[in-house]
């Protein structure tokens, strides 16, 4: 399967391109945007802290489309610095995988799991469990 890893740079992100290719996968891995010729010879994406905003062109071109990596719990904590909202409006802490959409973090859910806040966490212990 040809997979596009759609990633901020960062060990993680390495580490599922080598867990990907090391099953048969050709991943091409980035954290730029790429030209949507690139992107129609990807099978599925996967975006993992990703900080670019897609086009629906840009989503529609990747055959099966684009799995998410939303580290909030959805639909609460979209966008940026879902870590913060579950501390300052008491709204569920978890993460979620969804595919994505052309409007941010409403693409259909595929997985979710909540995550209890502790009365001690900070917007960083959270981000951390996370």
């Amino acid at each position: 399967m040809k997979i596009v890893l759609l990633a901020k740079e960062c060990k993680e992100s390495k580490d599922i391109a080598t867990y990907l290719v090391d099953r048969g996968n050709v991943v091409f891995y980035t954290n730029q945007r790429l030209p949507i010729e690139e992107l129609r010879k990807a099978d599925i994406g996967i975006s993992w802290f990703y900080h670019h905003i897609l086009k629906q062109e840009e989503l529609d071109a990747v055959r099966l489309g684009i799995l998410n990596n939303h580290p909030g719990y959805l639909p609460w904590g979209r966008g940026a610095n879902p870590n913060i909202w579950p501390i300052a409006r008491h709204f569920p802490a978890g993460v979620t995988l969804h595919y994505m959409a052309a409007k941010v973090d409403e693409g259909p859910i595929v997985a979710q799991k909540q995550v209890e806040i502790e009365a001690i966490d900070t917007s960083k212990t959270l981000y951390a469990k996370l």
